[in-house]
Formats: C-alpha cells, structure tokens, sequence
C-alpha cells in the first residue's frame, strides 16, 4: 500500500505537468578530451610531416566513431638505458610504462617486446600499439574521455581501427585536387587536406553543448522539480505500475527531418500523450499517430498532422543517423544524460542543453493554470491577451476588430467588411501566418490574433 500511495503521489505531481528552467549547479560539457590536430599548440602546428606516411586511425568512443590521423612507428622494449643504441626505434621498460597501460597487460610488455605505436601526429603521444596481431588502446591517453564530470560517467573506447592512408582516402574523393603526397607540410597545412579525406562527420572532435537560450521556459516551484522519477521500484523512464512513462518526441517535417524535440509524458490508462513542459495532451485522440495541430501551433511548431516518432528515455539508441549534422550529434550525445536523471528538476535541466533549432516556442504559452509553476515568477509575468479563437463561420465585434487589423496592415482593399468569418477571410489569415512565420492552418487562434495586433506585426 505504501508502494501504491507513493506512486500515486508522483503521478498526481505529474498530472498537472508544467516547466521551468531549473536554478541547479549545471554539468559542464566539453569537446572529446584527447589530444588532436583541433587542440594543437602554435608549436605542435608548425611542425613538418610527410604526407605519405600519413594513415588514419578510426576509434569508437561510446558507439560514435571518430578518426584520427596518425604516425606508427617500430620500437623495442630493452631493459634499461645501457641497452639503447637508436632511440628512434628503442624504449625502456620504465619509459614505456610512464607513457603507456593497457589493463590486459597490467605490469606492462616483457624487455625485448617488439611491437608498432601508434601516435597521435601533432602530439607525437601514442593512441595504441600493435602486438602480436593485438591492437590495444592507450588507456593514459582516453584516461579523460568522460561524458559527465558531475555524474563521474566515463567515456569508453569501443573499437579502434586502423584504416588506409590518408592518401588512399583523399584520392578516394573523386571530388578532390591532385596534390603530391610525397611532400612535407606543416600539421597546420595538413588539416585541410585531412578534412577533405575523412569528412565532417568523422572529425575527432565533439560540439560543445550549451543552454539553449532561445528555449524560454517557466520557473517551478522547488517541490516539483526535487519530485523524484524513481521511487521505490517505480522508475518513469521505463514505465511502472499504471504503465506511464516518460519519452523524448520527435516531431519531423515532410522530408522526415527533426524539427523539434518534446519532452513528454505517457499516460496508458488515458492512451495519451501530455507535453511535460506545458502539461498540455499532444494528440486529439487515443491514436498517438493523431497530434493535435492547434496545441503544436500554439508551441510554434507546424506538426502537419503526422505520426511523431517518440522512445522512453532509457531506450533511446533509436538516434543512429549515418552522417549526423552538428545539431543532430549534439542531440545524439544529449541522449545519454536523459538516462541519468533522477528528478524532474535534473530531467528540465538536461533539457534545457537541446540544441538550438530543436526547441518548442513557449515564451507566449499561459501557465496561469499550472499550480506547480512558482509564484513569484508568474506574478512578474504579463498577463495574455484575451483573444478568442476565430474560424469558419466565426462572426461578431472580435471579427470586425481582426479585419479592420488586416486593413491597417495592407490585407485589405476595401474599407467595407461584414463580421462574418468566410472562406475569404480565412484565406487572408493564411496569408497573415505565411508572412509572419506562424504554421499556414487559416484559424485565427489565440496566438495569432496576438501578434496580429502587436507591433512586431508583418504586414502585406
């Protein structure tokens, strides 16, 4: 009974869903931390290399490959200082293990181990090594890779590769300039020619993620955002007792591409879908595959009344696009830390990192009604127009009003008009939307009706 009562205490939180921009310490989030042609020092850039010796190096890092050109080289393990005779292809054993571990040989490689290195080209550090038919990492040099410093979540090396020569995969681009790979550049020089044969999306670097401050959100009170999503066996990424669950919506243009990225909650006994942050049902009916264009335009999103694809939160390896834009890497990676929420507060917040272009527009949403938003922001807030939704067969003073607007602005010739809403005056509406960037429905919502009466209003 205690189990169901908790349960029933967070879903009744969760009933009335709204947002806010959480007042919590933020993770930092940085580029992959390695050394690499894109971190290089003035010095390290103007340092000389053959092209043709050149060769590419494809490592998987938490499933998301990367390429780094790189050197390799011979070398020998002797014991001491008194057995070298070239130090360009010996090394002693202490040397070694100072530069090098890998946990499969945790006391390092035996004296007189033969093997090839691997090095980084602009740091000359050693990315792995080749022994006996092995390639093993150098676990020094990923020893930083982390997704999230204050989770202490570690990055971890898949796979490593070592692919052909740079100049085989820059030839290999048809598209490419002859040039002489038999010539010495500087690393600087080198990047370009090392962009053109690996491609953007193999470049071993990642976007730095960032607030979104285009994404305007409410203020909550601290009660809803400390609301814990796992409580007592009950965890909302996966689905609990009464089936609900929280998930990532997708919602795509015609061409299949995101658009827009919702954060959502799952009911199963309603069989709907509610916009966490607003509190809002996203879909009309009990089919998922139904949205409800009015509330997607009131977020600014033209849905085009078609199926959102969307995942619980702690299944959301969907996101595997061959060759990602920025945009779509960084949300790829974002993935990761919805998993490592443990409240609605740490959930909002991780949120708030979605990369511009993906997020709702709720700075004209009324959260009036949201009991859970903070009270002192909303007393700050203006309060909404109180416009009425107008469409077909609409008619009255409010008509009238939004006509005579449409005259101001050019839309209208004649200065003779009924309170009537036609077919003509929904053309016109249409016409108003397209202009001002608002999805083309030809209904005169709420939102609409707003910036038609405000200045930043765009006229015929």
């Amino acid at each position: 009974m205690k189990k169901r009562r908790i349960i029933s205490m967070l879903l009744a939180v969760l009933a009335v869903l709204g947002a806010g921009k959480p007042q919590l310490s933020r993770a930092e989030t940085k580029p992959i931390n390695i050394k690499s042609i894109y971190n290089m020092t003035d010095e390290e850039a103007s340092k000389k290399v053959k092209l043709s010796e050149i060769r590419s190096a494809s490592i998987t890092i938490d499933n998301r490959p990367i390429s780094l050109p790189v050197l390799i080289r011979e070398l020998k393990i002797v014991k001491d200082e008194s057995y070298i005779t070239d130090l360009h292809t010996e090394i002693t054993k202490k040397d070694f293990n100072e530069i090098f571990y890998n946990s499969k040989y945790p006391n390092g490689l035996p004296t007189n181990s033969e093997f090839e290195k691997v090095v980084e080209i602009s740091s000359g550090e050693m990315v792995c090594i080749y022994y006996k038919g092995d390639i093993l990492s150098n676990e020094k040099y990923f020893e930083n890779l982390y997704i999230s410093e204050s989770e202490g979540i570690k990055s971890k090396v898949n796979e490593i590769t070592l692919l052909n020569s740079i100049a085989d995969l820059y030839n290999s681009q048809k598209t490419n300039p002859k040039i002489d790979f038999e010539r010495e550049v500087t690393i600087k020089e080198f990047i370009k020619i090392y962009e053109a044969a690996v491609g953007v999306g193999a470049w071993p670097v990642e976007e730095v993620q960032k607030i979104n401050s285009k994404l305007i959100l409410p203020k909550f009170n601290d009660d809803f955002l400390n609301t814990k999503i796992f409580v007592d066996g009950f965890d909302l990424r996966l689905g609990g007792i009464e089936g609900d669950s929280l998930h990532l919506c997708e919602v795509e243009n015609k061409n299949g591409i995101i658009e827009s990225v919702l954060l959502t909650y799952y009911k199963l006994k309603e069989r709907k879908m509610y916009d966490l942050i607003s509190g809002s049902c996203i879909n009309v009916t009990k089919s998922f595959s139904n949205p409800d264009d009015k509330y997607f335009k009131s977020i600014g999103i033209n849905s085009n009344g078609k199926l959102l694809s969307y995942t619980g939160i702690l299944g959301l390896d969907f996101f595997q696009t061959t060759d990602p834009t920025p945009k779509e890497r960084i949300y790829r990676d974002l993935i990761k830390k919805f998993q490592t929420a443990d409240t609605v507060g740490e959930l909002l917040e991780i949120y708030s990192y979605i990369p511009e272009g993906f997020e709702p527009d709720y700075s004209k949403f009324d959260f009036r009604d949201n009991p859970n938003i903070d009270p002192a922001w909303l007393a700050n807030q203006p309060t909404p127009p109180p416009y009425q939704e107008l469409t077909l067969g609409s008619r009255g003073q409010a008509v009238l009003d939004m006509k005579g607007r449409f005259l101001e602005l050019g839309y209208f010739r004649t200065t003779e008009f009924s309170d009537q809403f036609n077919k003509n005056t929904a053309d016109t509406v249409k016409q108003f939307e397209k202009n001002n960037g608002l999805p083309v429905d030809g209904v005169a919502d709420a939102m609409m009706l707003a910036l038609l009466f405000s200045d930043g209003a765009v006229g015929k």
